[in-house]
């Protein structure tokens, strides 16, 4: 279920930190559609979205997603560049 408040905030956010490119989980595509809507409405630069399939860690014999609430910026890192992601990636930190 996706929350008005936060597509609002979500379209206000990005405008003002100026974002022009989004990347995240596939499970959030059926919301670009609300997001799109909105940036029009209020007159904002879309950003360009693309959606690929979650990262997943071992967590205690259990895959779960990686998360910002769990794992510092640092960590989500060295679990993306562990062996089973072996394709390089081009990361920017800042």
């Amino acid at each position: 279920m996706v929350y008005q408040h936060t597509i609002f905030a979500h379209a206000v956010d990005d405008h003002l930190m100026r974002v022009t490119h989004v990347i995240r989980a596939d499970e959030w595509l059926s919301s670009v559609p609300l997001h799109l809507e909105l940036f029009k409405a209020l007159g904002f630069a879309v950003p360009k979205y693309a959606h690929t399939s979650a990262i997943l860690k071992d967590d205690e014999g259990k895959k779960r997603k990686i998360s910002k609430r769990k794992e510092s910026q640092k960590q989500q890192l060295v679990i993306i560049m562990k062996k089973e992601y072996q394709q390089k990636l081009y990361i920017n930190i800042y």
